[in-house]
């Protein structure tokens, strides 16, 4: 008897935790089967830098004007991730300067990891290779 009611519990305690979690998971599905599907298999590497972001503020109220201040951050990183990926000096003095920078601004005691998904956006599209004739 207490063992079913172990598992019971446990089985309710699983579900409830699954059903909290759904929206991340279905958009990193999402997110996974677009990028594959509208562009190519080598910008999937995005897709936990996407879903982590929509994790963190996927249940908080933000305005227009929030959400273009979170668009031209990730916009001057990931431009400043490609430069960083252009030549070998470029490499070492942006990732020295960059990484230190996101920490410092995005670093608070109420939310101590908000800066994580700024720094793995600033290395992951390091990673993705861009040829030059695509502009």
């Amino acid at each position: 008897m207490i063992v079913i009611y172990f598992f019971s519990t446990r089985s309710q305690q699983f579900f409830a935790y699954v059903w909290a979690i759904f929206p991340v998971i279905a958009f990193f599905l999402v997110s996974f089967y677009t990028l594959d599907f509208l562009f190519s298999p080598s910008y999937l590497i995005m897709v936990p830098v996407f879903t982590i972001m929509f994790k963190i503020n996927y249940k908080k109220d933000y305005s227009f004007v929030a959400l273009l201040k979170m668009s031209i951050r990730q916009f001057v990183i990931s431009f400043l991730a490609f430069i960083a990926s252009s030549s070998f000096s470029w490499s070492i003095i942006l990732n020295s300067s960059v990484t230190f920078l996101i920490v410092y601004l995005f670093y608070s005691s109420a939310t101590p990891m908000r800066y994580h998904s700024y720094l793995m956006m600033f290395t992951f599209c390091q990673l993705i290779q861009v040829k030059g004739n695509t502009f």
